[in-house]
């Protein structure tokens, strides 16, 4: 079950039987519309006052839900919610498209840790054996991979992405790189500019990374409780002529 609290109108709005186990992630659109995904293999996309809009089977344990971001093609804003399923796929639904889309990827790459939307209906995909993929879902190339690297040869444990700054971090056993994506172009090659951040290994074991909402600050959170902080972009103070 899952508990609603609407901060404008003061009232609360208990979702029942949505799922038959445990509810493991969930996503909100700009549109008001809440993905759900579950140990019982099905997901589930709720109106803002709780109505069913779509419910849907899964072949995998669902985790990470995320909305995508605008797409071409006269697409509107977030009507697609992605799933990774078992850390083997990415699945793709489409409010206005009752036929899912399941993106896989090439054995060589591990199971899928992380990933994220960028730009304009592309996907960040970082995979446990190291490589930062980055796929298209435009309908006339959807899953076409148009970048692929091996950033971390001991693994990769998550990344985190800045629109501001129009960069991915991407978090391994003992470094974080950063990789400028404001040069890359589609169907292009590795080697997009890509900067080192070490870490100490006596602060633990990384765990996850984000970037702050101006992308300043680019943080590493441990197993061990601690916070390792990295100052990513220097802010103008002022400025003359």
């Amino acid at each position: 079950n899952l508990l609603l609290y609407n901060k404008r109108s003061l009232k609360k709005t208990v979702l029942l039987g949505k799922h038959t186990k445990r509810i493991t992630c969930g996503a909100w659109n700009l549109e008001n519309k809440l993905g759900l995904g579950s140990e019982d293999r099905t997901f589930t996309i709720s109106g803002p006052t709780g109505e069913t809009l779509f419910q849907g089977v899964l072949k995998y344990e669902p985790s990470q839900a995320a909305w995508s971001d605008s797409h071409e093609d006269g697409r509107e804003r977030d009507t697609m919610l992605s799933l990774n399923t078992g850390h083997k796929s990415l699945f793709l639904h489409t409010m206005d498209d009752p036929d899912p889309i399941e993106l896989t990827f090439q054995a060589q790459y591990g199971s899928i840790a992380d990933y994220k939307w960028f730009g304009d209906g592309y996907v960040l995909v970082g995979f446990t054996n190291g490589y930062l993929v980055i796929v298209s879902t435009h309908p006339n190339e959807i899953g076409t991979e148009l970048f692929c690297e091996q950033l971390h040869s001991d693994g990769l444990i998550g990344l985190a992405y800045s629109s501001e700054l129009c960069k991915v971090a991407t978090c391994g056993q003992v470094a974080v790189k950063v990789v400028d994506l404001s040069g890359w172009t589609q169907r292009g090659t590795a080697g997009l500019p890509c900067e080192m951040l070490p870490l100490e290994t006596a602060r633990g074991q990384p765990q996850r990374v984000a970037f702050s909402k101006d992308g300043q600050i680019l943080t590493v959170a441990t197993k061990t409780g601690n916070l390792i902080c990295f100052l990513a972009n220097l802010p103008v103070l002022n400025a003359a002529r």
